[in-house]
Parts: structure tokens; C-alpha cells; sequence
């Protein structure tokens, strides 16, 4: 605890926010959930905000180029055919997204099938890095082996997307420390820890562990807790979306 007391004391929250990835993919929050979320988001400098792919086009609007805002593709399950990804990740892009979180298909996996998985990413990878894009291979740790997340991280290293994301979530379990330890023994891309992370010392924990990002639905409830403990508040300086920043002020 002591040396995680230790981490926070040298980061600044600038440094937090861009290692979060603000989440809401409930199924049961409707679109004015999500727009309340978008709107509360706004307020902090998170390095994107993950919504639905059937939301992406309303919320660009309210966005307006202040924070980025990514989707997920094929989510939960993964096993889409690969025809079935694309269209799904290039209407995405068309609708304004800019890094795509999708879901690799786990039933290649456990077939052994690690062929079919690589070239799923290189297709997919390619769409999005064609438009300048961020690309999330999500490979559920929950439902593989400790070899198998390895063999999946080996494989995924050698393609072009630029995270290896823990969990959607939706999963038996979120992410555990062995996730990410495993992850990075076997690959050098940068690693997005998600699942179950609700709280600051869970954040700062994985982050500490090597995750350089993490994926949560709590983002505010952490940034806020990061603050309470640094002595600072906040105040946005404008109450429009499309004209607000954040000032934070220390309080001693």
C-alpha cells in the first residue's frame, strides 16, 4: 500500500486521465444515459470515451474534437466472421471513431487456430491504421489459459495493432495481475487492463504492473478519489461542449 502511496504522490492527473479509458457499455443505458456520460466526461481529460457503435455518430456532435471516442466490434463474444468485423469496424470509422476495441475470436483459440487470429488482426489492423486510427485487440482472459494468453500475446505481437486489451467485462471475471504479467512477457505492445477496475489503488495498481491503459466504467469516481487525495478541485470554465476545458486547483 505504502508504494502505491508512493506512485501517486509523483503523478500528476494529467498523467491518470490519460491512462483511462472512461467506459459505458451497459446494455441497459439508453441514449440519454449516454449523453449524461458524454457530458460528465467532458469535464476531465481522459485519453478516450468508449461508448456503443450505434452511438458513435450522435455523440461525435457533442464532442466536437475534444476527447477522442472509441467502439467496440464484435463485442462480447468475438465470433463474428471476419467479413462480418470489417463492416462493422468501417462503419465505425465512417461514423467517427477514432480507436476501435474488438473482440478477437476466442473459438480460434481453443482451436488452435492461432493462424486465423493473426490474420484477423492484420485485416483489421489495416482498416484502421489506414485512417490514422488506434486498434484494441481484446483477447478475454477470462476463458484462456495462462499458455493460452501467452500464444495469443505471441501472436498478436507480430501484427500491427497497438493494444492487447484484458477483458470486455462481460466475462466470468475481470482482469487479474496475472493478465497483464503474462501479456508482457510475451509481447511488446502496449497493454489496456479492463474488467472489474472500480476503484484508484485498482487503477494505479495495474498501471504499476505495466498496463498503459485501463478500461473502466468508474473513471470519474477515480480521478475524483486521485484528487480528494492531492488536495485539488476542479472547475470547468465553460459550460458548452464544445468550448470546455478544466482548470484543477490545489487546495493545501
Amino acid at each position: 500500500m505504502r508504494i502505491i502511496r508512493d506512485y501517486i504522490s509523483k503523478m500528476s492527473i494529467e498523467e491518470l486521465s490519460k491512462h483511462i479509458d472512461n467506459t459505458m457499455l451497459k446494455p441497459e443505458v439508453g441514449v440519454k444515459g449516454v449523453m449524461e456520460f458524454i457530458e460528465k466526461s467532458l469535464n476531465y481529460n481522459f485519453a478516450c470515451l468508449v461508448i456503443p457503435p450505434c452511438y458513435i455518430s450522435e455523440v461525435k456532435e457533442r464532442v466536437c474534437g475534444k476527447m477522442k471516442l472509441a467502439t467496440v466490434i464484435s463485442f462480447p463474444l468475438g465470433y463474428q466472421n471476419i467479413e462480418v468485423k470489417k463492416v462493422e469496424v468501417e462503419r465505425a470509422l465512417a461514423d467517427g471513431a477514432n480507436e476501435i476495441d474488438y473482440v478477437i475470436n476466442i473459438s480460434y483459440v481453443k482451436s488452435g487456430r492461432y493462424d486465423k487470429v493473426k490474420s484477423e488482426a492484420e485485416i483489421l489492423s489495416k482498416i484502421v491504421k489506414r485512417g490514422g486510427g488506434v486498434i484494441k485487440a481484446i483477447i478475454e482472459t477470462p476463458y484462456l489459459t495462462n499458455e493460452e494468453i501467452a500464444l495469443t500475446s505471441k501472436t498478436l505481437n507480430e501484427t500491427e495493432v497497438d493494444y492487447i486489451k484484458t477483458c470486455t467485462g462481460f466475462g466470468p471475471r475481470g482482469v487479474v495481475p496475472s493478465d497483464i504479467m503474462i501479456i508482457k512477457e510475451n509481447s511488446n505492445k502496449k497493454i489496456k487492463a479492463s474488467g472489474g477496475i472500480r476503484t484508484l489503488i485498482d487503477a494505479i495498481h495495474y498501471i504499476m504492473l505495466g498496463a498503459d491503459r485501463i478500461g473502466t466504467s468508474s473513471g470519474i469516481e477515480i480521478v475524483k478519489e486521485f484528487m480528494k487525495i492531492k488536495g485539488l478541485t476542479n472547475e470547468t470554465t465553460s459550460t458548452t461542449s464544445s468550448d470546455r476545458s478544466t482548470v484543477y486547483h490545489y487546495n493545501p
